[in-house]
């Protein structure tokens, strides 16, 4: 196997060769250390997301050239149960340590096998993959297959309002714990979580209309051609946040009130767009998020809804996991910051006692990282829980 040359690749839309530079270093420096991790385990390295489409973000600032968005990587390996078994807290070591070094948010690693990657996956990271990778290391061709965008099951519009609606709870998180992350960059990284929500919105109207594209400037070309009133109201928000997924800018940043006001509208609108997707989905009006989760609790609600969740759990390992389940209490902590009715019935569905929670904010706060434990105990997110656990262990003793 080999390291490949990445010269004259643009990992963004602007053919800056400094930029590329840095990004291939970068990159090639990340599969060298995995190389060195897992020897004749490792078939290949790949670079998915921004970068390897050529869409990647970077910031120009005093501190020099950096990526803003993650780095997605997908490491091809031989025996994947084995290897994540055997290596998968030092891979994860690696990340940690590479992110830290280059200084960007994380490296998300996925491990697959390559007759894994074979096999048609009706999602939109496999079609994204398929669309536009980098091989970093490894043979001169990877073979990728997936179904072609018009062919997405409405399922990865809820996907994605899943994760980005939890990316704004992280967003609210940082918000209310601010003061503890002393000179961490905090503005950025919620910034990011509520641009990545803006766009979630238009993607998924366009995964709705079977319009999807890999490229984010061909799909707001697609979003700015439909015409009716719904996608006209969304078109300026969806268009500043593309912009700023492609050309990063922090320097203006607003100020915390400003973001807290931003939250709360964009809060608003994903909890409504979402009712409407899913209401969409599954052919019946749901009014407010009591009628979905009285859907949703229905066992499964239908023999496809349960298939699905067992699939999921077995790929993604993680038994008992139950997504439709995991977007529900999303969603009810997204209405709970200003509704405690929603609110309260998160944190049973979270099993927590409503004589340890608090009141306002607090409680919120206990809820949301009740949840965020679960889904997303990295980064900033971790730092906070740790000094959290810290402090109640101080307190207690």
């Amino acid at each position: 196997m080999k390291m490949h040359d990445l010269t004259g690749f643009n990992f963004t839309v602007h053919a800056d060769p400094e930029v590329n530079r840095i990004i291939a270093g970068q990159l090639r420096a990340v599969a060298e250390d995995l190389a060195a991790l897992l020897g004749d385990r490792l078939i290949a390295v790949l670079a998915a997301g921004g970068f390897g489409r050529g869409e990647g973000g970077v910031v120009k600032d005093e501190k020099g050239i950096r990526p803003v968005n993650d780095y997605d990587l997908y490491l091809v390996v031989k025996k994947v149960k084995a290897t994540q078994r055997d290596y998968g807290d030092r891979i994860e070591a690696v990340a940690q340590s590479c992110a830290a070094r280059f200084g960007i948010k994380q490296i998300d690693m996925g491990l697959v096998s390559r007759w894994q990657l074979l096999v048609p996956r009706d999602s939109i990271t496999r079609y994204e993959a398929r669309a536009g990778h980098r091989i970093i290391y490894g043979p001169d061709h990877i073979t990728i297959r997936s179904v072609r965008a018009a062919r997405l099951p409405q399922r990865e519009g809820t996907q994605y309002f899943f994760t980005r609606g939890s990316g704004l709870l992280i967003a609210r998180y940082i918000l209310e714990n601010r003061d503890q992350l002393n000179n961490m960059p905090w503005t950025e990284n919620v910034l990011i979580e509520l641009n990545k929500a803006a766009i979630a919105l238009g993607d998924a109207e366009l995964i709705r209309r079977r319009r999807y594209h890999w490229s984010y400037a061909e799909r707001l070309r697609r979003f700015e051609a439909l015409c009716d009133p719904g996608c006209r109201e969304l078109l300026p928000l969806y268009r500043a946040a593309v912009h700023q997924k492609l050309n990063p800018r922090f320097d203006a940043a607003p100020n915390a009130a400003e973001l807290e006001l931003h939250w709360e509208e964009l809060a608003d609108r994903m909890v409504e767009r979402f009712l409407a997707f899913e209401s969409n989905r599954f052919r019946q009006t749901f009014y407010n998020l009591q009628r979905y989760g009285t859907f949703i609790e229905r066992a499964g609600f239908n023999w496809h809804g349960k298939l699905y969740n067992r699939l999921y759990a077995v790929y993604s390992g993680r038994r008992g996991a139950d997504p439709d389940r995991q977007r529900l209490i999303a969603y009810l902590l997204l209405a709970g910051y200003r509704d405690p009715e929603y609110l309260q019935r998160a944190d049973q569905m979270l099993e927590i006692a409503p004589d340890t929670a608090g009141s306002g904010s607090v409680r919120w706060q206990h809820s949301a990282a009740a949840f965020l434990k679960k889904w997303h105990p990295e980064g900033i997110v971790g730092c906070l829980l740790d000094k959290q656990n810290k402090n109640t262990a101080k307190n207690n003793g």
